[in-house]
Order: structure tokens, then sequence, then C-alpha cells
């Protein structure tokens, strides 16, 4: 069910704004990483610091797609790494950092680098209003048609004694 509802989106941006930490899924060639970062949200932008070395950097500079959960929301996206020193570098390297002020040793060294997450689509889970019930939101549509997801079934049924 696609919900582009400004209701919604105002929960999502709520959310990702209010909480700090992220679970951040990548994958490589032939490994798969999911880290816990510290993240700043614009909108529903995420940006997170890491140490270009790491594996999850390692599998972004292969595989730009990521995974994210936070809190009830999860996110599929598009992640790259923002060129060092540049114009936008220095707006979100300061806006995260007013965030996590304890990071900014952290960012004067060498290979720490920010990255920038662009969601393809977003879900925002609620059980309040059905099992299984989530809420989307599609940034990309033909990325959603690819993935397809999974649809809860409006009814669940249980399964029969004689399986």
């Amino acid at each position: 069910m696609s919900i582009q509802s400004s209701e919604i989106k105002d929960k999502v941006i709520k959310t990702l704004a209010e909480k700090n930490m992220c679970s951040i899924a990548t994958a490589g060639k032939n490994n798969v990483d999911n880290a816990v970062v510290a993240y700043y949200s614009d909108g529903f932008d995420v940006y997170f610091g890491s140490f270009s070395d790491t594996l999850k950097c390692r599998n972004i500079s292969i595989n730009p797609n990521v995974a994210i959960c936070i809190d009830n929301i999860q996110i599929h996206g598009k992640v790259r790494r923002i060129e060092y020193g540049s114009s936008e570098y220095m707006i979100y390297r300061e806006k995260y950092l007013a965030k996590f002020p304890h990071y900014r040793f952290y960012f004067e060294l060498e290979n720490n680098e920010l990255y920038k997450v662009t969601p393809l689509v977003i879900w925002h889970y609620d059980s309040a209003k059905g099992l299984m019930h989530r809420d989307v939101l599609i940034f990309d549509n033909d990325y959603y048609q690819e993935i397809a997801p999974y649809e809860a079934p409006k009814e669940f049924r249980k399964r029969s004694e004689g399986n």
C-alpha cells in the first residue's frame, strides 16, 4: 500500500530527527555487514560518519545500496561519500556535530568520512493499524517495483492441524 500522506511523512521525519542510532546493512561482492552508527537526518536523508576502511564502507564502495532500520522505520536507499572539504561536506559535518559534538575528534582523522543515504523507499510500521501494517513512502517507483516487496494479507489464516 503506497501512502504518500503528509501525516505519515511527518511521523517519519519526526522519528528520524528524534533518534540517534541506526542499524545499516551493506553488501559487497562476497560479504555483508550490519553496523550500528550514529546519524543525523535532514528530512528523509540520513548522514553518518565512518572510517573508510571499515567493512561497511568497503562494501559501499562496491555496492551503494543499503538498508537502514531506525525504531519502527525501515529504509532502502543509496549511499554516497560526500567529498571531503566540499561545501556540502562542511554544512552537513557541522549539522552532524551539532547533534554529536563529542565526535568532532573523529572528523579530524584522515580516513574518517561523511556519508549520505538518499532513500528509495521508506516503510513505517504501525501495529496499531493491524497485523504487520506498514505505510510506505516511495521515492523511486522503478526500484519499488523491482524489489516486489511483501504485502501482508488483509486477513491472516492459521495453519491447519492436518499439515
